[in-house]
């Protein structure tokens, strides 16, 4: 069972690391528009995008904003987002085989008629 968590672990993990970074360069690439002509409007794709950069920072950018860190290195930020990644990916893998062995037990006592 450890090792399927592992594994599910590192999938969640990169699964979410690469969906964090593409909403981040899709919302940048497309202010970047609304910042060389600042009237147009923004749309719900901006919107969505950015929200969704935010959900998937968290809660590693709540304890950095919290902590105060100003002007930090690029190895520290991105070693930053790989635990934020990391602990994404933990806790999506926990779930999974919680609610597996949730699953099997109750078939189990479905079977046995319990």
């Amino acid at each position: 069972m450890s090792l399927r968590f592992a594994k599910l672990a590192v999938f969640f993990t990169a699964l979410h690391a690469i969906c964090a970074m593409a909403s981040l360069l899709f919302s940048f690439s497309t202010g970047m528009a609304r910042f060389d002509a600042p009237t147009l409007p923004e749309t719900y794709a901006d919107r969505a995008a950015s929200h969704a950069a935010d959900f998937l920072f968290q809660p590693a950018m709540f304890v950095w904003n919290a902590v105060g860190i100003r002007n930090a290195s690029a190895p520290l930020e991105w070693a930053v987002f790989v635990l934020n990644s990391a602990l994404w990916g933990v806790t999506l893998g926990l779930v999974v085989v919680w609610l597996s062995r949730l699953s099997r037990k109750a078939r189990a006592q479905g079977a046995r008629g319990d």
